[in-house]
């Protein structure tokens, strides 16, 4: 959204689990906004339905 340049990460920081890895996602160099692909927010969330069943 800022216009900065993306860079293709494959970790990504996870605000409840931590560190997911091999979790393909774009970071804007400049203001630090993460995309996701459909694919990739759907892994994502998994994680936290899997918590909330668990609970």
């Amino acid at each position: 959204m800022c216009g900065g340049k993306l860079e293709h990460h494959t970790v990504l920081k996870h605000p409840v689990k931590g560190v997911i890895r091999n979790i393909p996602n774009d970071v804007c160099a400049q203001c630090g906004e993460i995309f996701l692909s459909d694919e990739s927010f759907d892994i994502v969330h998994s994680y936290g339905c899997k918590e909330k069943a668990a609970a």
